[in-house]
């Protein structure tokens, strides 16, 4: 009930995110790596602060769910610094002082059904990069192809715990 409840709930949300002048920039065919970057730099923002609260909203190894394996922070950390920023560019990064409440393992769950689902649409992201820029993951690109070829598995995964709860 709870993992049909959030694809239902979280819908709207998902297209609205897709159709913001940001994600869109992404693709359009006039993006810089400067682009690519302040991007990287959004995204670190949002999910470094998200992350660390999400891995302290619950005991995720009662859940037996590998929260630490899922972490992003890392892989944009990464990409930043391959794509000559160093740790300047990481300084650069605005951090999001909106962020959800987490106050329970279904809010802690809802949260990461969220940003498990960006993987997805991190795969076209990670396609229409590599072709563009000739980035991939150990150039640039980590963190769009976070789970490369077993994203699916690893949202199945997400999904058998929500479906549990």
């Amino acid at each position: 009930m709870l993992f049909e409840r959030l694809k239902a709930t979280t819908s709207p949300y998902h297209q609205r995110l897709e159709g913001e002048p940001l994600s869109r920039s992404l693709l359009a065919p006039t993006a810089t790596l400067n682009d690519y970057v302040y991007i990287l730099q959004t995204n670190l923002g949002f999910y470094a602060p998200l992350e660390d609260r999400l891995g302290k909203a619950c005991d995720w190894a009662a859940l037996d769910f590998n929260y630490e394996q899922r972490r992003k922070t890392p892989l944009i950390e990464q990409d930043l610094r391959v794509l000559g920023g160093g740790d300047t560019a990481l300084l650069y990064a605005p951090e999001c002082n909106r962020l959800p409440p987490i106050g329970s393992v279904a809010a802690a769950l809802g949260a990461l059904y969220v940003l498990e689902g960006a993987t997805l649409g991190g795969q076209l992201i990670a396609r229409h990069i590599a072709m563009r820029r000739k980035l991939h993951p150990q150039n640039g690109c980590a963190f769009y192809n976070s789970y490369g070829d077993q994203v699916g598995r690893s949202g199945r995964r997400l999904e058998l715990l929500c479906r549990s709860k």
